[in-house]
């Protein structure tokens, strides 16, 4: 205070100085508090569409395991079905075998019947 007294002026002057620059301070202090309120409501507002992302995000987890589930139940639905169509496959072919088999054993007997009694 006595420096600036003695390169200033009057005691007068310091407090007018003093009060203009607490008052400049008040409104810079208002003006910051009002950005700080301003940040905390986006800071408010970005955590609670946060917390709404997560819950969305966590009912789409849900949604893709059970889709999951799903699409191996199906998965294993569609090996069981490849694997009773092959065995029907072979079971067709063996008895496509025992078809041609047996039309030579009618060929045979028909060839049979017709020799003469004798031989």
């Amino acid at each position: 205070m006595r420096n600036y007294l003695n390169n200033k002026g009057s005691y007068q002057d310091f407090v007018q100085f003093t009060h203009s620059k607490r008052q400049t301070l008040m409104k810079t202090l208002g003006e910051n508090k009002k950005h700080a309120d301003a940040v905390n409501n986006l800071v408010t507002k970005a955590n609670a569409r946060a917390k709404h992302l997560m819950s969305l995000i966590a009912g789409h987890e849900t949604e893709i395991q059970k889709l999951q589930t799903s699409l191996q139940e199906e998965n294993n639905s569609l090996k069981d079905l490849l694997l009773k169509r092959t065995n029907l496959m072979e079971t067709c072919n063996e008895n496509t075998r025992k078809i041609k088999q047996l039309e030579l054993q009618a060929a045979s007997f028909e060839a049979y019947k017709t020799l003469p009694a004798n031989m």
